[in-house]
């Protein structure tokens, strides 16, 4: 009898780096997660109307979007390692500066830049998760994800504790990207030498996302379309449609984040077992039968499990995507992971208000439904691609 294989143990270097990028994940988490609860003070001291507040709010998409192409060729050029040390630091001392802005034109530069920066760090601690993940010769991009899940849950708690024993906005946001700035500086040291995926002298510093990248962050596009949809619209659905108070109205959206970040946790063991593209493609019809099950039966319970069905299948998309476009072939990981999660980060933008045009011509049922359709166009090409991109 043959016995079974065992995969080598990983060097203590690749380890650590193990450690410190998941510590990143948690860290990018946690920072923004604090920002939520600043966003009605920031509002209330501005004098802000919804309208205007929104405007403000666009300007961390707009930052965002426009900094992810940029992040994967500052990863082609320099490594990811250094790059997720200064966006890292970075974002900790940016979220400090909408807490001083005087007036909407500042703040909305001001979120400008903490857009660009998270954008960054976004593409940046994804590429060198790839890498290590490389290292390691086993799927891991699932954990990290989930720990960037419960640095929101953290941050966002925390950020609430702070307010209410400070009292002040902006000693809350200082005392967060101090203590995450200093928790940072502990961590990045141990990540990987920034060798591990530098571009080759000459190497163009932006490539023009091109074929497989695009069909992947297309399917990204529509998984986190139907993200942002979940977070939006569960707590309107439950409150309008289904008649449920303000209190039950959010368990729609709490059963969709407990049940992402389980799922998370599990993602990385069913992607061995299963593989990629499998793992992708079930999980999206698994979202795709929870969001029908939540608006074709009018009741509170059903759809609040439906709701925990959808955030259990789109779990591990965003992962298992991003890991397939920094694994293509003859791009670079940094190219690659730009590029799924510029479209994947669109499509969050793009989700809610194209439920609330569907909500206002036709239903918020249709809505919602049309994501359903979404999920299952991902679970149709998911096979068929996402394997391609390791």
């Amino acid at each position: 009898m043959h016995a079974p294989f065992v995969p080598p143990a990983p060097s203590a270097a690749v380890a650590r780096a193990r450690r410190a990028i998941a510590a990143v994940f948690f860290i990018n988490g946690a920072v923004m997660g604090s920002w939520a609860p600043l966003i009605p003070l920031v509002q209330l001291k501005l004098h802000l109307g919804p309208a205007q507040l929104g405007l403000c709010l666009l300007g961390m998409a707009v930052g965002g979007i426009a900094a992810m192409p940029l992040a994967g060729g500052l990863v082609n050029r320099f490594g990811s390692a250094p790059v997720v040390r200064c966006s890292t630091l970075g974002l900790c001392g940016a979220i400090l500066l909408p807490m001083a802005m005087p007036d909407a034109r500042l703040l909305f530069l001001a979120l400008l830049v903490v857009g660009g920066v998270n954008g960054v760090m976004d593409v940046a601690m994804n590429a060198h998760g790839i890498a290590v993940e490389q290292a390691l010769g086993r799927p891991v991009m699932s954990s990290y994800h989930a720990m960037y899940s419960l640095g929101g849950f953290t941050g966002a708690l925390g950020g609430a504790a702070l307010l209410r024993a400070t009292g002040h906005p902006l000693a809350e946001a200082a005392t967060v990207g101090l203590s995450f700035g200093a928790f940072g500086l502990v961590v990045l040291r141990f990540l990987l030498a920034s060798t591990v995926d530098q571009g080759a002298p000459g190497h163009a510093a932006f490539v023009f996302p091109k074929g497989l990248a695009v069909i992947l962050g297309l399917l990204c596009f529509l998984v986190m379309m139907a993200e942002g949809s979940m977070l939006d619209w569960t707590a309107v659905y439950l409150h309008r449609v289904l008649g449920a108070d303000a209190s039950l109205a959010a368990l729609g959206f709490s059963a969709f984040s407990v049940a992402m970040a389980t799922g998370r946790f599990a993602g990385d063991w069913l992607r061995q077992r299963f593989g990629a593209a499998a793992l992708v493609s079930s999980s999206a019809v698994l979202a795709a039968g929870g969001l029908l099950l939540a608006v074709a039966v009018s009741a509170i319970p059903v759809a609040v499990l439906g709701f925990g069905f959808c955030g259990l299948g789109l779990s591990n998309a965003v992962p298992v995507l991003f890991s397939a476009g920094g694994n293509l072939p003859g791009q670079s990981a940094g190219s690659g992971v730009a590029a799924v999660a510029t479209l994947g980060y669109a499509g969050f933008l793009v989700g809610p208000p194209l439920i609330g045009f569907s909500a206002q011509l036709v239903s918020l049922r249709f809505g919602l439904g049309l994501v359903a359709l979404g999920c299952t166009v991902v679970a149709v090409f998911a096979r068929r691609v996402v394997g391609r991109g390791g």
